[in-house]
């Protein structure tokens, strides 16, 4: 065991030695190292297009889409990962910023994780209308056999329900990016894998308010969701105890580990805004049923107003930016800006990126049923860990900690791949937006509470910081 746990720390460390070792070397490369870690998704995303392609074996258009969503969604996450984490902003920091920070003081990542969300939420709203207009004008509005069009609100109802839902919409992506600058994307994801278990205490107290009893529940689905929540609790204490010795001895930067408790808090209040829309649907009488590119037309604007506040108001943690302790995200724009255009442009053009990725994904969730998409969104998250730690985006701590993340994962992983498997998927897996499958079953975009009960209606399309 001792041999194993030295080999996993070796391979992966976070220790602060190991964290400026890394940040060194993509600041010396960072687009190389781009390329590295999303070479895998870019070649999932040929292969899969190449299977779906193939009009003599329809049989592969299944497993070519698997792929393809696979590809898209580990790229989203790494892609945002490398925004906030990565991405070189000054290497050497000014000398004000360094008289505790040792023969290397950098600032890494662009941190601030409200804007980049705004920039995401605004900037999709323009493309998206400046793409649409002339090509509903041309006639090309239309996905396979369905045509793209614009919903309309018609009553207030309609109208509260949509602002609500960019609310909790808003928070669930913003407190997810904030959660990838402070903590590693393993652990982000371990902790998002519990998407389960917060969507099964929504749809419990949503069932508990509209009929007065709960929701009913079977004893081994409750225990696997519990295991797994578990074991998401102990990686959550081996990554923060293994900074808080590396602080002790130090060999980590002052204060990083009550930053990671931080970034564990925000991605599980994230966790749960992504199951608030659901109770929002039985508490309002009404749920709007968005697709990908309605999400966008009415989402946007709402979630970029709502965020302004916080980009000038809110003092967080911000992590890989040597002497700055907390400070608020228009400051941290100001640095980007002044410092490194490239990162902000970076940062900025993931309002491209963010668009592309809800709009395939849509296009996917159409040709796959709910069971598919849920298996295959929870396959993706498992799959995207270690692949994280192959491509170099994470290390694993300090012997026994590593050890004792990996074990813990894995056993988080098997227990919730073990409650799909029992429920037949109805726990979703946090990547398509339910929303958008039932669009495609469903003409009428209203539909009443009675019936919200038995969805799966787990939204949660904030993985990798997506529109």
């Amino acid at each position: 065991m001792a041999i194993t746990a030295s080999a996993l720390s070796h391979l992966i460390s976070f220790e602060a030695a190991h964290i400026t070792s890394h940040q060194q070397v993509s600041g010396g490369g960072d687009d190389l190292k781009l390329v590295k870690e999303l070479g895998i998704s870019a070649i999932c995303i040929v292969g899969g297009a190449i299977l779906c392609m193939l009009k003599k074996c329809p049989q592969l258009m299944t497993p070519g889409l698997l792929i393809i969503f696979f590809g898209a969604q580990t790229g989203m996450n790494m892609y945002m990962k490398a925004v906030f984490s990565s991405a070189t902003v000054l290497n050497p920091a000014p000398a004000e910023y360094c008289a505790d920070a040792g023969d290397s003081c950098t600032w890494m990542g662009f941190q601030a994780s409200f804007f980049v969300t705004g920039i995401q939420q605004f900037g999709g709203f323009i493309i998206f209308w400046l793409l649409f207009l002339p090509a509903k004008a041309l006639g090309f509005n239309k996905l396979g056999d369905k045509e793209i069009e614009i919903k309309k609100l018609t009553s207030k109802n309609e109208v509260i329900a949509v602002l609500c839902f960019a609310g909790s919409f808003t928070m669930n992506i913003a407190l997810n990016n904030m959660s990838m600058a402070l903590i590693p994307l393993t652990l982000n994801l371990i902790i998002r894998s519990c998407l389960p278990l917060s969507t099964f205490l929504a749809q419990w107290l949503l069932t508990k308010y509209t009929t007065g009893e709960g929701k009913p529940c079977k004893a081994i689905e409750i225990g696997l969701m519990m295991l797994g929540a578990a074991m998401m609790c102990v990686c959550v204490w081996a990554k923060v105890a293994a900074e808080a010795e590396g602080e002790s001895h130090k060999k980590a930067g002052a204060g990083e580990s009550a930053k990671t408790v931080v970034g564990v808090v925000y991605c599980v209040v994230s966790l749960f805004s992504g199951s608030v829309n659901l109770a929002l649907a039985g508490i309002l009488k009404t749920s709007v049923k968005l697709d990908g590119f309605n999400t966008v037309v009415y989402n946007s604007i709402p979630a970029a107003i709502i965020l302004l506040p916080f980009v000038f108001l809110l003092q967080h943690p911000v992590k890989h930016w040597d002497g700055v302790g907390y400070t608020n995200d228009a400051w941290v724009v100001g640095q980007v800006w002044e410092h490194s255009k490239s990162t902000f442009i970076f940062g900025a053009s993931s309002a491209v990126a963010s668009l592309v990725y809800n709009i395939l994904q849509f296009s996917i969730v159409q040709y796959l049923s709910a069971t598919h998409v849920a298996f295959a969104g929870n396959f993706n998250k498992a799959a995207t860990v270690p692949l994280a730690l192959l491509v170099g985006i994470d290390h694993l701590p300090q012997a026994p900690y590593g050890f004792i993340m990996v074990v813990s994962a894995i056993i988080n992983i098997i227990s919730f791949a073990a409650y799909n498997v029992v429920s037949g998927g109805a726990g979703g897996h946090g990547g398509a937006p339910a929303a958008s499958r039932e669009a495609v079953k469903e003409k009428e975009p209203i539909k009443d509470a009675e019936s919200s009960d038995d969805d799966e209606d787990d939204e949660d399309s904030s993985e990798g910081g997506c529109c």
